[in-house]
């Protein structure tokens, strides 16, 4: 007779609300490192389809407020003066390019924070998991667009008091809200749910998130000063981060599938909720 059985492996999303769940820096870093390793492959090819979507559906959209914007920084590097007006059109054509980053790359965001999910527990991913987002198209976008405005009109008001307050809440934003695809996509919490449920996970353990997520900040930095060969172990190492942090605040659920003579066998299929995964 075939059984289904759900379990959580790790953590408790109820109790992580209540900031009841361990995290330590070495730890968590030294099984993101290891597991990064691992699947540095596809994590690396999930990286290349991020920025070259991303890239070329920006410029489809905004080619002729992206050139225009290219001309602008081409002229003050060449000591050209910078306008009010020039630099209020720089300023909304930079706004617009992060807007539509925001809508394209989130879709591809949840795939790939899945596949380092699913992969913190030993879930066999595949290359074309990369697209797994696209089952959660809109309220994906909806958790990117509507951290991106809470975090520019946070950084709009606070920039009239001090430029550093506003890059620091900048920063605090993308902290807090580093949970909300995963949630979103794993456990399918609706998009204002997922920022809120985030929101309340990291705070409760800010220290720690601070300390992962500004080590991984800091290799990211290095990345185009190194012509890229830091990013090679920082975009693997960022999406196994966090994998690990989520399976051990949330937990992931997953399913036991097998019929009675196989459980007397010790043999069980394990798969997520949308039935796909197995190891």
């Amino acid at each position: 007779m075939d059984t289904d059985k759900r379990m959580i492996i790790g953590g408790d999303l109820s109790r992580a609300l209540r900031g009841d769940y361990h995290l330590g820096f070495a730890a968590t870093l030294k099984n993101a490192w290891q597991l990064s390793l691992q699947y540095m492959p596809q994590l690396l090819l999930g990286g290349i389809v991020l920025i070259l979507m991303s890239s070329i559906v920006i410029s489809l959209i905004l080619g002729d407020q992206l050139r225009a914007f290219l001309s602008i920084v081409e002229a003050v590097q060449n000591g050209a003066e910078l306008t009010a007006d020039k630099q209020q059109q720089a300023s909304m054509t930079l706004m617009q390019m992060q807007l539509v980053y925001q809508i394209v790359s989130a879709p591809l965001w949840g795939g790939i924070f899945l596949m380092g999910i699913h992969q913190s527990i030993g879930l066999k991913t595949r290359v074309r998991d990369i697209f797994a987002g696209f089952s959660r198209l809109l309220p994906l976008i909806t958790v990117a667009v509507v951290g991106f405005l809470i975090s520019q009109l946070g950084q709009y008001v606070l920039a009239l008091v001090s430029p550093v307050l506003s890059i620091l809440f900048q920063s605090y934003c993308t902290l807090i809200f580093i949970l909300a695809m995963p949630l979103c996509m794993e456990r399918q919490l609706s998009p204002l749910r997922s920022l809120y449920a985030s929101t309340l996970i990291v705070n409760k353990k800010i220290t720690v998130f601070a300390a992962l997520y500004a080590l991984i900040g800091i290799l990211l930095v290095l990345t185009p000063i190194t012509y890229g060969l830091v990013g090679i172990i920082a975009f693997p190492l960022l999406v196994t981060t966090t994998g690990v942090i989520y399976r051990e605040a949330v937990g992931v659920e997953v399913r036991l599938r097998g019929d009675d003579n196989d459980r007397g066998n010790g043999n069980t299929n394990v798969t997520d909720n949308n039935d796909s995964w197995s190891a």
